[in-house]
């Protein structure tokens, strides 16, 4: 780009003279997260004008509020980037910015992901071990939102506080306990509360598991 600039001098005699002025890139409209393996979040993006991106993560709010972010990914010249330098069943905040023409965008908004991945029974039974799972991931939203924990509590959970005794029947209770927490955590990021199709369920159903999978990430 050419920026035209007119110098005057005591004598207001004037020269213009033209000089190139670098364009600072976009950021990236939108950012995905999600963990395609236990210790793999793929981040993926889509909106920015630079020519490669850079890649931040924070583990907290906070640490993401005061701009402490790792760089996971520096040049990247696609559009995704797999960070398998996390901590299973954790949860991260990802940010990405645009690099073109020497300079940086400002950070993209954030999108946060737990380090968890999802089974489900092949024949569609709602087991102990998804409930433990998503207790898991909600946790870790929890911690990385740094809400009062007392707001993140399992009922029936073991010592550990977020397994499911095998064998224990699943209830509204365990459904309600994963829904208060998700929306505890997600209102404390900024994102609002996640929207469920039966706010008051009559019992659990798969579907209500897949909600809350979703709202893990």
């Amino acid at each position: 780009m050419g920026l035209s600039v007119t110098v005057t001098n005591n004598c207001n005699v004037g020269t213009t003279g033209s000089t190139s002025v670098p364009i600072v890139p976009l950021a990236p409209s939108s950012v995905d997260a999600h963990a395609v393996a236990a210790t793999t979040i793929h981040v993926s993006w889509a909106g920015g004008t630079g020519s490669s991106y850079r890649v931040l993560r924070a583990a907290t709010k906070s640490a993401d509020q005061a701009g402490s972010w790792t760089i996971v990914a520096d040049g990247v010249t696609g559009s995704s980037f797999d960070d398998s330098g996390v901590a299973a069943s954790a949860a991260y905040l990802y940010r990405v910015q645009s690099i073109g023409n020497g300079l940086l965008s400002a950070p993209s908004a954030f999108d946060i992901a737990a380090a968890i991945v999802f089974t489900t029974d092949p024949d569609l039974i709602i087991r102990a071990v998804d409930w433990t799972d998503m207790r898991k991931g909600v946790r870790a939203l929890c911690i990385a939102a740094q809400i009062n924990m007392s707001q993140c509590t399992f009922t029936d959970a073991l010592s550990d506080e977020v397994t499911q005794a095998p064998l224990t029947e699943i209830r509204k209770v365990h459904l309600m306990d994963l829904r208060s927490a998700l929306n505890a955590s997600r209102l404390a990021l900024g994102l609002g509360a996640a929207g469920f199709a039966e706010p008051d369920p009559s019992d659990v159903k798969l579907s209500q598991v897949d909600e809350i999978r979703g709202g893990v990430r």
